[in-house]
């Protein structure tokens, strides 16, 4: 379970982040051989298809499926209903 965790979290770093730690630092910090993690990280990358940024709709039915799970936070008047009708749709395509 670890190499499947430090293996996404290096694909995520790099999609995510423009400044990121070399595939050395993750795999000293997983724990694993660089030649290790440099091949998971092709075999998880072949698998999700090279896809790892998650289109804008996916990203705000997270975030507003995070806002409902906590009664502290909510959200703003005027972007509700535009990201409630995000997430719809979203529920639809699934």
């Amino acid at each position: 379970m670890h190499r499947f965790i430090i293996t996404a979290a290096t694909v995520a770093s790099k999609g995510l982040c423009d400044a990121f730690c070399t595939n050395t630092h993750y795999a000293r910090v997983g724990g694993l051989g660089v030649n290790e993690l440099n091949m998971l990280e092709l075999e998880f990358l072949k698998r999700v298809d090279w896809q790892i940024v998650p289109e804008p709709a996916v990203l705000d039915a997270y975030y507003l499926n995070m806002v409902a799970q906590d009664p502290r936070y909510s959200l703003e008047s005027g972007n509700e209903n535009e990201m409630e009708s995000e997430a719809e749709r979203m529920e639809l395509m699934q």
